[in-house]
């Protein structure tokens, strides 16, 4: 069972070497590393090039400027080959060294369309020290609010058949928008009770400026997927946040 993993990189070797580090260590190795880089100007492609050179599975990478992460996240599914998918962000890495392994095993065993998990928000320059952990829970009464990007994954029969791919007039929450569509599409889903990633604080969506400009986009995201009661959802969503620091 084929694994793609898609990072995003844009000047991102400050942070890359933990993330390349997670997916080398990683047991599963039936795995191919897609890159869709923007035209780095730092050292993120000479990394990149040695970590091609020395994997013990398939590197792809790709270096056009983009019009954002979002179509650098279509990009990537375009390229895609494998048979389940997940979008990996360069500053945030796999929990440890099973993670793919173990999910392989829960999609195996459930048959599911797409599966999540829980994450950990960590400093960004201190990577063992938990700022927060995000427990996703089992999703029910359209609290999508709760599932982070960065734990989800799914079938590449599933994406084509449906043919999602993200919104890019959404510039901060069409992760959400996604995710959405996934749940619309499909009940046979899994939530995997076990942290997954490990995500850096400080990225776009947490800077104080874009988490307004993110509420703003959700509002519109779910009249867009006809979901009433929008306030009412954005509401939870912030408790949910809140109630996990």
């Amino acid at each position: 069972m084929l694994f793609s993993i898609i990072t995003p990189t844009s000047n991102s070797d400050k942070y890359l070497n933990d993330h390349l580090n997670s997916v080398r260590l990683q047991k599963l190795k039936d795995l191919e590393h897609i890159f869709i880089d923007n035209k780095s100007e730092d050292d993120t492609l000479k990394i990149l090039k040695k970590y091609k050179k020395d994997a013990p599975f398939s590197v792809k990478i790709y270096s056009r400027k983009d019009s954002g992460i979002y179509h650098a996240f279509n990009k990537g599914l375009d390229c895609s080959k494998g048979k389940i998918i997940t979008i990996l962000n360069s500053d945030d890495f796999f929990s440890n060294q099973n993670i793919l392994h173990n999910v392989k095993k829960k999609f195996e065993e459930s048959n599911c369309d797409f599966l999540y998990g829980d994450i950990s928000i960590v400093s960004r320059d201190k990577i063992n020290k938990k700022i927060r952990n995000w427990k996703s829970k089992y999703i029910q009464n359209g609290e999508f609010y709760k599932v982070p990007h960065p734990s989800f994954f799914l079938k590449k029969k599933f994406k084509e058949n449906n043919n999602l791919k993200f919104n890019t007039k959404y510039k901060i929450a069409s992760d959400l928008d996604f995710i959405i569509r996934c749940f619309k599409k499909s009940n046979n889903f899994y939530y995997f009770n076990k942290e997954l990633v490990r995500q850096r604080s400080g990225g776009t969506s947490q800077k104080i400026l874009n988490i307004f400009k993110s509420n703003f986009e959700v509002y519109k995201i779910l009249y867009s997927n006809n979901i009433y009661n929008k306030l009412f959802f954005l509401s939870k969503k912030i408790i949910f946040k809140v109630c996990q620091l």
